[in-house]
C-alpha cells in the first residue's frame, strides 16, 4: 500500500475515533510551547524586571545584621 494512502487512511480512521486526540494534541503542544518560552523570557529577564510590581524581601540572619536602635525589634 502507497505510503500516502496510509496516512490518509490513518488520519481518516483518527479523526472518526478518536477526535479528542487530534485536537488535544496540537492545543497542548502550543500551550507547552508559550509556556517554557514565557518561563526562559522571564529566568533572563532576572526578578526586578520579571517582577516589577511585587515586593521583593530579603530574609537575613540576627547575627549577619548590625542592631540598630531603628532595627532591633525586628530582630528580638
Amino acid at each position: 500500500m502507497n505510503v500516502k494512502l496510509k496516512l490518509q487512511k490513518f488520519w481518516i480512521t483518527a479523526l472518526n475515533k478518536y477526535p479528542h486526540f487530534v485536537y488535544i494534541v496540537p492545543l497542548g503542544s502550543v500551550c507547552v510551547y508559550v509556556s517554557i518560552t514565557k518561563h526562559l523570557r522571564l529566568r533572563a529577564l532576572g526578578p526586578e524586571e520579571a517582577y516589577k510590581y511585587k515586593k521583593m524581601y530579603v530574609v537575613k540572619r540576627a547575627e549577619d545584621v548590625e542592631l540598630t536602635e531603628d532595627n532591633a525589634h525586628l530582630y528580638n
